[in-house]
């Protein structure tokens, strides 16, 4: 009785589960464990330099959907990562050397800041729907702003405004100068 993982105690016929093992019979891997040091909580190692395998794989039944986490990791109580059971990776922060999507991403909010070394967009171009591009220039004080306009779905009268202006701005407030360029 009790998987060979526990005690039965007798007066009751309940199963008391060694570590690492739950369940009435003690027949389930159990998870929980309590680190107080620096030691992992859990630790999978392969060792083999030849190694060619998967490390660890998580499994479930359960259809892909995005109603379930396969991992999530707090910090201080607060969600910083997470992968939800249809794929979809959430992150708090996000830190690469270098950083390969394929199959797009969405950012939900805050948007995106590249601090260094610009964007390259290639095959495909850039979309932008409702709201256009503002591309900013702090150190001589120019501010660009392209907007692209097209008629209205249905409208028979053909393309009535321009299909791309640029506004180039410089200086700030009532001493700001503007330049539009049409096409």
């Amino acid at each position: 009785m009790c998987a060979g993982r526990g005690l039965c105690l007798p007066s009751s016929g309940i199963c008391r589960c060694f570590p690492g093992f739950a369940g009435s019979d003690c027949a389930t891997v159990s998870s929980a464990t309590e680190v107080e040091n620096r030691d992992p909580g859990l630790l999978v190692s392969v060792t083999e330099s030849t190694y060619t395998g998967t490390v660890l794989e998580l499994r479930t039944d359960k259809p892909s959907s995005p109603d379930f986490y396969f991992i999530r990791a707090f910090a201080n109580g607060q969600q910083t990562f997470g992968v939800k059971g249809d794929g979809q990776v959430e992150f708090e922060v996000f830190t690469a050397n270098k950083a390969q999507l394929t199959g797009g991403a969405t950012i939900s909010g805050g948007g995106i800041t590249v601090p260094d070394f610009g964007v390259t967009i290639e095959d495909g171009g850039l979309s932008i729907i409702n709201g256009g591009a503002r591309l900013f220039s702090t150190e001589n004080l120019v501010n660009t702003h392209i907007k692209s306009t097209v008629a209205a779905a249905g409208n028979t009268d053909g393309f009535t405004s321009e299909l791309l202006r640029i506004e180039a701005e410089q200086g700030f407030g009532s001493s700001s100068t503007t330049t539009n360029f049409y096409f």
